[in-house]
């Protein structure tokens, strides 16, 4: 029975000592990939994610509508939050230009891109004077579905009300 108890005794400290030998390996793995610099998949999907929505959001600030359009498929559709859509890269620059035309200094930042669920999102903020002279300052997001490269479809969440509640409300700010 000591035999057994001595065994059992010395295969319990070999699986500790494992175990512990593992762990420290996990550790040096993850320090070591600290001080190289190597990223893992996931970081290097959020680098481009990032680097996308940094070049979307300056095409939407660019003064040439096709600059936008150059980021969907030829047959990418666009929606906004009233659920009004276009569809085609010619449609889409139109829409740019009417935003351009309403907000002509329009410049809109990269907040955030999220890798989720339903697509990627990408969380802006818009800012600019528009052609009445009133500083617009609004936040939203797009829900995007990417293929290749380029936009398949994006759901917009801001709605033409929200906009004239804002400029509405700068407007009344502005004469106080």
């Amino acid at each position: 029975m000591k035999t057994t108890s001595k065994i059992f005794t010395l295969m319990i400290a070999v699986v500790l000592t494992l175990a512990m030998g593992c762990k420290q390996e996990n550790k040096k793995s993850t320090s070591v990939q600290q001080e190289t610099g190597v990223k893992t998949d996931k970081q290097m999907i959020q680098d481009s994610l990032t680097n996308f929505g940094k070049r979307y959001a300056a095409a939407w600030s660019s003064k040439n509508p096709n600059d936008l359009a150059s980021f969907y498929t030829t047959d990418g559709i666009l929606l906004d939050g009233d659920g009004i859509s276009v569809t085609g890269r010619d449609s889409i620059a139109y829409i740019s230009k009417i935003f351009h035309d309403e907000i002509p200094d329009i410049v809109v930042s990269l907040d955030s891109m999220v890798d989720a669920i339903n697509g990627v999102e990408f969380h802006w903020l818009l800012e600019g004077t528009n052609t009445k002279g009133v500083k617009v300052k609004m936040t939203g997001h797009e829900v995007m579905q990417i293929e290749n490269g380029l936009i398949t479809k994006s759901q917009g969440s801001y709605t033409n009300g929200e906009y004239e509640k804002i400029v509405k409300e700068a407007s009344e700010n502005k004469t106080e």
